[in-house]
C-alpha cells in the first residue's frame, strides 16, 4: 500500500467518523469527552491528519453502535 493510499484511507475514515458524529448530533467536544481524548485529536482524525489507534476505533464503533469493520466501508 502506498503512502497516498494510506493518506486517502485516513481521510475517508475521518469523513466516515464525522458523518456518524453528525448523525448522532454530537459535537467534537462531546465525542472527545466520551472517548476520553482531546477535541483537537478528534478534529485531526476527522481531517485525516491522524489515524486513531485500534482502541480508539473500538471505542468509536461502540459509541456509534456499529461494527469496527463498518467504519472502513467507504
Amino acid at each position: 500500500m502506498t503512502t497516498n493510499s494510506l493518506k486517502s484511507m485516513s481521510v475517508q475514515l475521518g469523513q466516515k467518523i464525522q458523518k456518524l458524529r453528525e448523525q448522532k448530533k454530537l459535537s467534537q467536544e462531546t465525542l472527545a469527552e466520551k472517548l476520553e481524548i482531546s477535541r483537537t485529536y478528534i478534529a485531526y482524525i476527522e481531517t485525516g491528519s491522524r489515524t486513531p489507534s485500534l482502541k480508539v476505533l473500538h471505542n468509536i464503533s461502540s459509541i456509534f453502535d456499529v461494527k469496527m469493520e463498518d467504519l472502513f466501508k467507504f
